[in-house]
């Protein structure tokens, strides 16, 4: 689910595979380019440090972008927030009854600057 939400928002920024690679690898990633396209499209598995350095490079690359004047409508998501719903509750993929992780407090409706933004289509009223 992380890497289709990273992949989202990459999509949305028209960010390429090569150039968030090339932040990845400069902030320490040590998994090749070919193994982080494969992780975007459902391919394969990362370690968590490593999804959440992908993260970390496609949102730096979205925060660039904004500093130029297209917001981004959406951010890659990291480990922590990947079992929360757009919503700010548990999902149920969380492996615990009623989505409730074990030892965690449920969580405010109040999103997190790097949770994904659900896009709603833009509504044409007529008069």
């Amino acid at each position: 689910m992380q890497s289709l939400h990273t992949r989202t928002a990459m999509g949305h920024a028209e960010l390429s595979i090569a150039s968030v690679w090339d932040h990845f690898v400069n902030m320490g990633g040590i998994v090749g380019e070919m193994e982080v396209e494969a992780y975007l499209h459902g391919l394969m598995v990362l370690s968590m440090q490593e999804r959440d350095c992908v993260a970390q490079a496609v949102n730096e690359l979205l925060d660039d972008r904004a500093m130029t004047g297209s917001a981004p409508c959406c951010r890659a998501p990291y480990s922590y927030s990947a079992s929360f719903d757009a919503h700010g509750r548990t999902s149920p993929a969380s492996g615990a009854p009623g989505g409730r992780q074990p030892g965690r407090r449920e969580s405010s409706p109040i999103a997190r600057p790097d949770d994904p933004v659900p896009l709603r289509p833009r509504s044409h009223r007529t008069r």
